[in-house]
């Protein structure tokens, strides 16, 4: 496995984190997604090649085990 940006890292535990909160906050779905995709595009907009790979899938499995997008829980 390749060593991946501790940034990058830091910050997608701390989108994880506040995953539920984000939820909460936005009863509406549709009130939701923009809020989410602001917070994971400036993530995914600072890394390139196997971090941002990494980014894509950390973001996708997060989704899927809070059942916003279909797909296994990781």
């Amino acid at each position: 496995m390749t060593d991946h940006d501790p940034k990058l890292v830091a910050a997608l535990d701390a989108l994880e984190s506040e995953l539920q909160n984000m939820l909460d906050g936005h009863l509406v779905e549709a009130d939701f997604w923009p809020a989410f995709n602001a917070d994971a595009d400036r993530i995914r907009a600072k890394h390139s090649g196997d971090d941002l790979q990494y980014a894509r899938g950390r973001i996708d499995c997060m989704l899927k085990n809070a059942g916003m997008i279909p797909g296994e829980d990781e």
